[in-house]
């Protein structure tokens, strides 16, 4: 199976050069992922492994999933689930990330929260995350709305870059 990633097309030399990775100080961090990861590690359950850390992992959507992206700001980054670790690679549900990041980045400005209690949410959250062998073996059966966490850095080599000002 194929995974997207999307990042700012600045960041696009460097994980040409370098790989994908969770150094975040290497092509900067976004304010809100900041954010709503503390959140999430903050409720971690203490059964997962120590590598399960929002902040040393990579976001990725199915292929099949795809979302428009902006040519002007983002690139499109593709790598092939036969690369990767998969003791390394989780799926968990968009829907309660997604709400999490209206209440922890959003809300404070709109005054429109959830209504559900953050650590509720991030239980929830951290309820759904399930190895993705067994998300790829039910993909008809669940939730296809998910967010794709790999906890380990990518070789430039295993990936694409779908932008035409940095292919040629």
């Amino acid at each position: 199976m194929r995974l997207v990633h999307y990042t700012d097309r600045v960041k696009s030399q460097f994980i040409k050069r370098e790989g994908l990775t969770y150094s975040k100080k290497s092509y900067g961090y976004k304010y809100d992922t900041g954010a709503i990861n503390r959140i999430l590690n903050k409720y971690k359950p203490e059964d997962l492994p120590n590598f399960i850390d929002r902040d040393k992992c990579i976001f990725f959507y199915p292929e099949t999933c795809d979302r428009l992206f902006s040519k002007f700001s983002e690139v499109k980054i593709i790598v092939d689930t036969r690369y990767l670790d998969h003791s390394r690679l989780f799926v968990a549900s968009f829907q309660i990330a997604q709400r999490i990041w209206v209440d922890v980045v959003e809300a404070p400005y709109t005054g429109e929260h959830s209504g559900i209690p953050i650590e509720i949410s991030a239980k929830e959250y951290w309820d759904s995350l399930t190895q993705f062998n067994i998300f790829e073996e039910q993909l008809n059966y669940m939730d296809k709305a998910v967010e794709i966490l790999y906890f380990n850095e990518i070789p430039s080599k295993y990936i694409d870059i779908e932008d035409e000002a940095v292919n040629n």
